[in-house]
C-alpha cells in the first residue's frame, strides 16, 4: 500500500525451508543471502535497502550489520538485550529504529534504552504502550511506524 517492495523468508529448518537450526550463525549468511537476492531481483533499485526483523529475526539482524553492507537502515523489533549492546551494532552509523512493547517481559524497555545509550551514533526507539512481546493488537501502529521510518530513510 506503501509503494515498497518486501520479502520475508524462513530461516533454515524453519517451515518448509531446509537445514537445521543453528544458533545464529548459520541464520546470519541466511539473512544475508536473502538481501543479495532481493537486491539483484528485476525492479528492485538495490541501492534503497532496509532490513526489518522481528525478535529473533531482528537479533540475528543485529549480529550481522556488519556484513550487510546493502541495507540503507534497519528496524529491529524487540530484539535481544545482548544483540542490541553489541559492538557491531554501536559501531554502526546507518539509521537504525528499535521497537519494544511497553510490558515486553523478555526484552524490557529500560534495559532496551540503556543499551541503545551506549550508541556511538543515535538510535531511535518506539515503546508501544501497553504491548507485551508478541505486540498483539499493536500490528497495525508497529508496521506504521517502520513504515514510516524506512520511507524516511531510503529517499
Amino acid at each position: 500500500d506503501e509503494g515498497l517492495a518486501s520479502f520475508r523468508f524462513n530461516f533454515r529448518g524453519v517451515g518448509e525451508s531446509e537445514g537445521e537450526f543453528d544458533e545464529g550463525e548459520g541464520e546470519q549468511q541466511d539473512l544475508r543471502s536473502a538481501l543479495d537476492m532481493l537486491r539483484r531481483w528485476p525492479g528492485i533499485d538495490g541501492r534503497r535497502l532496509a532490513v526489518a526483523g522481528y525478535s529473533f529475526g531482528a537479533s540475528v539482524a543485529l549480529n550481522a550489520i556488519g556484513k550487510l553492507k546493502p541495507a540503507r537502515c534497519f528496524a529491529f523489533i524487540a530484539p535481544s538485550i545482548s544483540s542490541a549492546g553489541g559492538d557491531k551494532a554501536g559501531r554502526d552509523k546507518r539509521p537504525r529504529l528499535f521497537v519494544v512493547g511497553q510490558r515486553d517481559g523478555l526484552v524490557p524497555s529500560v534495559q532496551l534504552q540503556r543499551a541503545l545509550d551506549g550508541m556511538r551514533s543515535p538510535a531511535n526507539l518506539f515503546e508501544v504502550p501497553g504491548a507485551d512481546h508478541g505486540l498483539v493488537g499493536q500490528e497495525t501502529a508497529v508496521a506504521q511506524r517502520v513504515i514510516g521510518f524506512v520511507k524516511d530513510n531510503l529517499k
